[in-house]
């Protein structure tokens, strides 16, 4: 119900219900009524000569179209609702998803390193116990001894470290690919010098009656093994130890690449971290 007193200048508001849904009327002079399925609009009314303006039902009896206000209010609300846990589901999944890669990712590139790092004992064990203390001798084809351990190829997963392509860091995959095939290339070698030792070194030395513990007489031996063989076993034990030092330097380096390139793209995760020993002294 709205009321206006004239005279005054004064409105007094006595119902919100009124002018919420209806539009008034005009009857008399003084007196309108207000159409309640009418919309609201903007009355024609003289406000100076008008007294009164009378609801002629309650609120309570607005029925069906007060309903359906409420109803398209409440299905607003309900949709805005649904729409934004659906929003917050659909976010909560991805970031489920994005988790789920980055331990796949990790993972795979944690293997690698600790493959890189056995692989790195083995090699760095054969250059020291090995080949260092007879590097700078003339006759270490005759004092470095075959590999009594049979060595292995090793297989790099590279399908699993696939996410580095889409990183700044992809030529850690060229370096990786490079370092297999220097595995296999030295290990290739490794066994044709253990053949070359078990099948004709040493069954001609045994057979000149040449003491094992006399091998440091170079000489002596390579007169009995004869220039072909000997040639042989020195290009063989050449390309050992260029292979072997070629597998410390880039597994060490790799190592290192495949480290930060992972960490830089998953700075929060836990990576692998080796520290060597020229890192250890600085």
């Amino acid at each position: 119900m709205y009321g206006h007193h004239a005279g005054s200048g004064n409105r007094e508001r006595t119902s919100i219900f009124g002018g919420l849904f209806a539009q008034p009327k005009c009857v008399g002079d003084s007196v309108c009524y207000c159409d309640l399925d009418a919309p609201i609009g903007n009355a024609d009314m003289d406000s100076a000569s008008l007294d009164v303006v009378y609801v002629t039902r309650s609120p309570w009896e607005l029925g069906w179209d007060a309903c359906v206000g409420l109803g398209t209010l409440a299905l607003a609300i309900a949709t805005l609702i649904t729409v934004y846990y659906s929003w917050k589901a659909e976010r909560v999944r991805q970031e489920e998803m994005a988790s789920q890669v980055a331990n796949t990712n990790v993972t795979a590139a944690n293997r690698t390193i600790f493959l890189l790092t056995r692989t790195l004992n083995v090699y760095k064990n054969i250059q020291d116990q090995l080949i260092n203390p007879f590097r700078g001798s003339h006759g270490r084809h005759l004092e470095i001894r075959p590999l009594v351990a049979a060595l292995e190829p090793i297989q790099i997963d590279f399908d699993a470290l696939s996410f580095l392509f889409d990183s700044d860091d992809r030529d850690v995959l060229q370096e990786l690919d490079i370092i297999q095939r220097q595995i296999a290339s030295t290990v290739q070698v490794i066994d044709d010098r253990n053949d070359l030792h078990k099948n004709h070194v040493q069954p001609i030395i045994e057979k000149a009656g040449i003491p094992i513990r006399t091998l440091v007489d170079g000489a002596t031996v390579e007169s009995a093994l004869g220039e072909r063989i000997t040639h042989t076993l020195v290009q063989a034990t050449n390309y050992l130890i260029e292979g072997v030092d070629d597998i410390v330097v880039s597994c060490e380096r790799a190592i290192d690449q495949l480290y930060k390139a992972t960490k830089k793209l998953y700075p929060a995760r836990r990576v692998i971290s080796i520290k060597f020993a020229e890192q250890a002294k600085t």
